[in-house]
């Protein structure tokens, strides 16, 4: 047999055996020499744009997560701050009288006195920056309540906001006329001594005012309107209020206000919700004619009337007698 024709065999019998399998590049330049294609290369691109997509997802989700840890961490900014937003302002209620319509005692205002401080405190206002004042704090017991009076509303006001700076919240509850708001011994306290003595002290802080009296939509008028308050008040200003009898644990605006605190979303809804209450127990009752409160909130008080609600735990704060 020819030396040329047992090379042919023998090679042919080696590819038999190894089946092309461990020749490195056989089939490769094989198909390259027919398509032009090396499918080792193919697979390396295609193993490497594997590997760059699962790259790039890895990053977008990094990216994802990173605006997803910011959005958190502003939330968190947003909420703390609304936690904090009042912890800082000066809080003063006064119960401007003790009697009745007729003359009689009550509680009434001096029960609203307490309640609105519960409630603010709950809202997240400070009791270390809170004063309240009674015409008949022995009554009560405690020696936080002092006894109301022009230069008591003045002083105290003063007092707080040597530590408490950011804004004010100060709540008259009382009989009203006309020309004001009953305070005690003192008589009527008038718009205009209210604003100079709010000027004073406040001057351009952020400031809510709430008299619930008779005739107190005086109060909600004139030089009263300042852009940075937001002032109630429980009736027009030549309407009288009612809810002040011997029987009434509160006047009737003053539990519409205690009513809808739980339940507003912020300072307009709150305002929107006792003004309903309001009217509907009046209408309830055929009481004429309305109260119709009124609310005033300047330009520079919106944001804050608009700001959330954020209840405080209770139990975290010690409400005010």
């Amino acid at each position: 047999m020819p030396i040329r024709l047992l090379g042919l065999i023998f090679a042919s019998a080696l590819l038999a055996s190894c089946g092309g399998a461990d020749l490195p590049g056989f089939a490769d330049s094989a198909v390259t020499a027919t398509t032009g294609v090396n499918p080792q290369e193919r697979l390396e691109q295609s193993m490497d744009s594997r590997i760059r997509a699962r790259e790039l997802q890895a990053e977008q989700d990094a990216a994802e997560a990173a605006i997803e840890v910011t959005a958190a961490d502003a939330d968190t900014r947003s909420l703390a701050g609304l936690i904090d937003l009042y912890s800082q302002w000066s809080v003063l209620l006064v119960a401007g009288d003790y009697r009745t319509t007729q003359g009689t005692p009550t509680d009434a205002f001096d029960n609203a006195r307490r309640a609105m401080a519960d409630n603010l405190h709950q809202l997240g206002f400070s009791p270390e920056h809170t004063e309240q004042l009674s015409v008949r704090p022995e009554r009560y017991g405690d020696p936080r309540v002092h006894h109301a009076s022009y230069d008591a509303v003045r002083s105290d006001l003063r007092a707080l906001r040597d530590d408490a700076r950011d804004g004010c919240f100060i709540y008259f509850t009382s009989h009203g006329a006309p020309e004001g708001v009953v305070l005690g011994e003192y008589g009527l306290l008038a718009p205009q001594q209210l604003n100079e003595i709010v000027d004073t002290s406040c001057g351009t802080s952020p400031t809510i005012i709430i008299i619930s009296a008779c005739y107190s939509g005086v109060f909600a008028s004139g030089e009263m309107l300042q852009p940075n308050r937001m002032i109630m008040t429980a009736s027009r200003s030549d309407r009288t209020s009612f809810g002040c009898g011997e029987d009434d644990r509160f006047p009737y605006f003053d539990a519409c206000m205690f009513q809808n605190f739980p339940h507003s979303s912020d300072w307009v809804d709150f305002a929107q919700r006792t003004m309903a209450c309001v009217s509907t127990r009046e209408t309830v009752e055929n009481l004429t004619p309305p109260s119709a409160p009124q609310v005033s909130i300047g330009a520079e008080m919106r944001a804050i009337a608009l700001s959330p609600f954020l209840a405080v735990d209770p139990g975290s704060t010690n409400s005010g007698s």
